[in-house]
């Protein structure tokens, strides 16, 4: 049996497939499909790269990061009149206030320093952040970093090896619908 070799790499769909029996031997036949790419997926493929290419702006040289995106609930343990909706975290219609907390990262070592960053929209002037490394028991106020800049590093009065965050989001008259794209807890 010959199987020639066909230099393809990367993800194809099988659109037909067609044995043709006879006397003769076996032939089988294969139309192929590249796939497309997800637009999702392109953009978290991008992101990659953009990452791996860009230099860190990393003034407070933390080593370790716990990422938050909001296009799901798979890192968040409970809202509070919080919801994830259209890759956004945000308060629920008819509420001025809400609350997210994190899922613990369970880490080897003890946490000493922190500092927070985020991405969010000009209306979350009134969110706060706080950090816990002790399993949710006690929690820190940080001034968080936004729009590429750094925040505050703070040194941690409990530390511990279990991080969550917690962000409390207040909206008002001049900060009526604050939505965050994204968070990030950087430890060293």
């Amino acid at each position: 049996m010959f199987v020639s070799y066909c230099d393809l790499d990367d993800y194809y769909l099988v659109k037909e497939l067609t044995h043709i029996i006879t006397m003769a031997g076996v032939e089988t036949r294969v139309r192929i499909n590249q796939l497309e790419k997800g637009g999702l997926k392109l953009i978290k493929n991008n992101e990659r790269d953009i990452r791996e290419k860009s230099t860190f702006y990393n003034p407070n040289e933390m080593e370790q990061a716990y990422h938050f995106t909001f296009d799901n609930d798979n890192d968040i343990a409970s809202h509070s009149n919080t919801e994830t909706d259209e890759g956004k975290l945000k308060i629920i219609a008819g509420q001025s206030s809400g609350i997210m907390t994190s899922n613990a990262l369970t880490l080897d070592d003890n946490v000493n320093y922190v500092e927070v960053r985020f991405n969010g929209n000009d209306d979350c002037d009134l969110c706060t952040f706080e950090v816990s490394f002790d399993n949710g028991h006690n929690y820190q106020t940080i001034t968080p970093g936004t729009k590429g800049e750094s925040g505050t590093m703070i040194q941690i009065t409990n530390p511990g090896k279990n991080i969550r965050l917690r962000i409390n989001m207040l909206s008002s008259a001049a900060n009526a619908y604050p939505q965050i794209e994204s968070a990030v807890v950087l430890f060293k």
